[in-house]
């Protein structure tokens, strides 16, 4: 008897744990088919949540909001976020509400509405998680930053609380929006006399799935159809008028519309997909991968009818010589003549603010300094902001401001909005262009990136950018020195060696290196030198030369500058008579910290903590990408270091470096706080010190004789 109840009891528990394993399958399955359905929008979703938490340079967007004369993108960027919501909950509502399985067997479903584990709270969740979200991301942004003149940052955190607060009433609304439409329908049939009229608010609830299209009630098909030409004509508007549209949209308005249509076109592939039963997202990369073989779109821009005067140039030796000469012709008095070698590292924007105000303000302090310095050798930001120094010393302006010093005028060029056009053409240029068969039909981002600079750059008396001019009429300046002879380094794909922009003979001074103008039959603009070099990882794509080489960003090969600036003076070394010329190396050091110091990074390798945190999450994925990213960075600090001691122990080196605590971002867009903590900077510390002692160095040079004695400085 005993033995009898105690397998029954066994029985029983058995069935209780067949049944709850069965009801966990049944729930983790009916779960894995929500999420299949919400993909796009869940991607959507956690894509923007992560550039808007994570990357810096979204944080230092955010922050822009509570600059002066931002009202108008604040109300783009809450409308747009709010279109942006509404997308990814309709997106996830449209998939769910059809039963696609009956829509290919042509047959009415019959399956309930919303049954599903998690179908009705899912598609809530992720129209309120973005609103939500985007409202902790502004909370970040402005979370212990000090407060700069003229910005708003309660603005900003008010914003961040409405956004919170919005999220969480829209998802109240959705959730109980079905008693009010009821509530509707019913006052709608009291009042309403006309049967038409009446019939349109008349709210009738779904007993099945919806397998045809005709069975979305009138006003659902009205609103899709409606939505899709509308979406179509932003679309339109936004591909023909970037430029314009960009800068007043912002940023951040910018990418939220640019992923509203990717979770629309998106949601529409999925839709495809079901009802066809076809891998629609595969089919898409395929079609984008198969076009890719011969649809490049990134053609290196040209002037057309134009030359690049390939046999006009200079090698190392004869471009000193000619220095030289004029310095003896110009300044006779000066012995010795001070020799300045500048390298300026890569960096974004922060890079091109940081390079364009540190020479600018060198040469306000003294108007030889540019004749002086005999080559700037760049790396992308770094790259665009010689350039602009060196076009506003050769005589380009800022529109009626010819009172600003040079650093002034440099500062007002690079405080431009230049990351809105750029993302704007990843997402309406180079995105569409990846589905379009014809090569250099379509305008890539890079394009777009030289545009915006050119338009950043007011226009001077002719009307023309000098942006938009001829990389070649600085080559007047350079021969004649007014302007030091720019080398711009880029890096090849296909053998990761550097490819200068320079009006030089290279003549194996400098090895395993190419010009790249000599690869391009007509003359490029100024703007285009920039791109040469500033072709950030995804930011800007690999540019293409006449022969098919590929051109990516200079800091692949190394980020300081140096080893090309290195290159050029060894050699002109053998040239140099040191009671004549007095070499001078200053190194504008863009990141943080100084990369230098080679000390920094030893220091975080004894640093267990420190070295492993960065790439904890998934290891095996992270770390050969760290790897390559730190080893480039430590092959700079090498660089710049042996320049240190090369000119350090017998001539003389200053370093620019910006302090720790100035968060200006990498990207193409500063804060009014990114640009104040940068200026700052050259206002005291050891900026300025090194700015007086380079002016020293030069005024001496003029008041020291013959038998004046110099000797080896270092800062």
């Amino acid at each position: 008897m005993k033995k009898s109840k105690h397998k029954s009891v066994e029985r029983s528990v058995r069935k209780v744990k067949e049944e709850t394993a069965s009801f966990d399958r049944s729930r983790l399955s009916e779960w894995y088919e929500v999420l299949g359905k919400c993909r796009i929008s869940l991607t959507s979703v956690v894509l923007v949540l992560l550039v808007f938490t994570l990357s810096d340079q979204a944080q230092d967007v955010l922050r822009a909001l509570g600059q002066p004369g931002a009202a108008g993108q604040i109300l783009s960027f809450e409308f747009l976020l709010s279109i942006w919501t509404l997308m990814n909950w309709s997106g996830a509502r449209f998939l769910l509400d059809q039963d696609f399985l009956a829509m290919r067997m042509k047959r009415q479903s019959l399956k309930k509405p919303r049954t599903l584990y998690g179908e009705k709270a899912m598609p809530r969740i992720l129209g309120a998680a973005g609103m939500v979200g985007m409202g902790v991301a502004l909370l970040m942004a402005v979370r212990g930053v000090e407060g700069t003149e003229g910005m708003h940052y309660g603005r900003v955190r008010t914003l961040g609380m409405l956004n919170i607060l919005g999220g969480a009433i829209f998802y109240l609304l959705v959730k109980y929006r079905t008693n009010a439409m009821r509530w509707l329908s019913a006052l709608s049939t009291q009042k309403i006399q006309r049967p038409a009229l009446r019939d349109a608010f008349t709210y009738r609830e779904r007993e099945r799935r919806v397998s045809f299209f005709g069975e979305f009630p009138s006003w659902v098909r009205w609103t899709i159809w409606s939505s899709l030409v509308i979406a179509v004509i932003i679309w339109a508007v936004v591909f023909l008028r970037l430029q314009q549209v960009a800068p007043r949209l912002g940023s951040a308005s910018i990418l939220l519309l640019g992923f509203f249509f990717l979770t629309l076109f998106g949601t529409g592939l999925v839709w495809v997909g079901e009802r066809f039963h076809l891998p629609m997202i595969i089919i898409a990369f395929m079609v984008a991968g198969v076009f890719g073989l011969w649809n490049d779109n990134h053609a290196v821009r040209q002037i057309d009818g134009s030359s690049n005067n390939h046999g006009n140039y200079f090698t190392a030796r004869e471009l000193y010589q000619s220095w030289l000469a004029k310095m003896d012709r110009d300044y006779p008095e000066e012995r010795p003549h001070p020799m300045f070698i500048v390298a300026a590292s890569g960096g974004g924007i922060r890079a091109a603010y940081w390079t364009a105000s540190v020479l600018g303000v060198l040469q306000d302090q003294n108007e030889s300094f540019a004749s002086h310095t005999i080559v700037v050798s760049s790396v992308s930001g770094g790259a665009l902001g010689s350039l602009v120094f060196a076009g506003l010393v050769a005589g380009g302006s800022v529109g009626n401001t010819p009172q600003e010093g040079v650093s002034e005028r440099g500062q007002t060029i690079l405080s431009r909005d230049f990351l809105s056009p750029a993302l704007g053409a990843l997402l309406f240029y180079d995105l569409p262009a990846r589905f379009w068969p014809f090569p250099n039909q379509i305008p890539d981002r890079a394009k777009a990136l030289e545009v915006a600079w050119e338009n950043g750059w007011k226009p001077g008396g002719n009307g023309q950018s000098p942006f938009a001019r001829g990389f070649s009429s600085l080559l007047k300046g350079e021969r004649n020195h007014a302007i030091p002879t720019l080398l711009i380094n880029g890096t090849s794909v296909e053998t990761g060696e550097r490819i200068l922009t320079a009006h030089l003979d290279l003549a194996g001074d400098f090895p395993d290196c190419g010009n790249a103008l000599l690869d391009l039959p007509h003359d490029i603009r100024m703007s285009t030198a920039g791109t040469m070099s500033a072709r950030f990882t995804y930011v800007s794509p690999a540019g293409t030369l006449a022969s098919g080489v590929h051109v990516v960003d200079g800091g692949y090969y190394e980020n300081s500058g140096a080893a090309t600036a290195l290159e050029f003076f060894d050699a002109v070394k053998s040239e140099i008579n040191e009671d004549r010329v007095a070499p001078i190396f200053i190194q504008i050091d863009n990141d943080y910290v100084a990369t230098h110091d080679v000390k920094r990074y030893s220091a975080m390798a004894k640093d267990k903590k420190e070295s492993t945190r960065s790439w904890r999450l998934f290891p095996e994925i992270q770390s050969p990408i760290i790897a390559l990213l730190n080893t480039r960075n430590a092959h700079a600090a090498s660089l710049a270091e042996q320049a240190k001691k090369e000119f350090g122990s017998r001539y003389f080196f200053y370093t620019f470096s910006i302090p720790g605590d100035v968060k200006a971002p990498l990207g193409w867009f500063l804060s009014y706080s990114a640009q104040e903590g940068i200026r700052k900077q050259l206002q005291g510390g050891s900026a300025k010190v090194n700015t007086m002692l380079i002016g020293g160095r030069l005024s001496a040079a003029r008041s020291t004789d013959k038998d004046g004695k110099h000797g080896p400085t270092s800062s």
